[in-house]
């Protein structure tokens, strides 16, 4: 995801795909002549309910404490896995609390959540409830 293409996701409910928003999103590229993204640009997800692929997020930056801005994601359906085993993964930011309060199924995939020193409140996500099937 880009500044170039977040408003393509206005108002959709269900991402056919997968979704990754990384260190280049929120930083941009110049040499593509990509801005930036802010926490406020990324509140186009909050229609999303539905996301067929993985969601990935890496490096967020300081501005992003949560993902709030999927607060309507109900389900990862997992149909394709980053690096071949996950739904969900985050890594390396700056999150405080997930807010993915309507998260309800991850269909297919592992969730992989790692490197995200000021991240609380995860051994109170019911993890366990989230699975189809218990080899996730």
């Amino acid at each position: 995801v880009s500044a170039n293409n977040i408003r393509s996701f206005q108002n959709c409910t269900t991402i056919e795909g997968s979704i990754r928003i990384n260190e280049v999103s929120m930083k941009g590229d110049r040499g593509r002549n990509v801005s930036s993204l802010t926490f406020e640009s990324l509140l186009t997800f909050s229609t999303v309910t539905e996301i067929t692929g993985y969601l990935v997020l890496q490096s967020l930056g300081v501005g992003v404490r949560n993902l709030s801005f999927f607060k309507n994601l109900r389900v990862i359906h997992g149909r394709s896995l980053y690096d071949h085993s996950y739904s969900l993964f985050v890594d390396q930011t700056n999150l405080e609390y997930l807010g993915l309060r309507k998260l309800k199924n991850i269909k297919f995939g592992s969730v992989l959540i790692k490197n995200n020193i000021h991240l609380c409140y995860l051994q109170n996500f019911p993890w366990s409830t989230l699975f189809s099937n218990n080899g996730q």
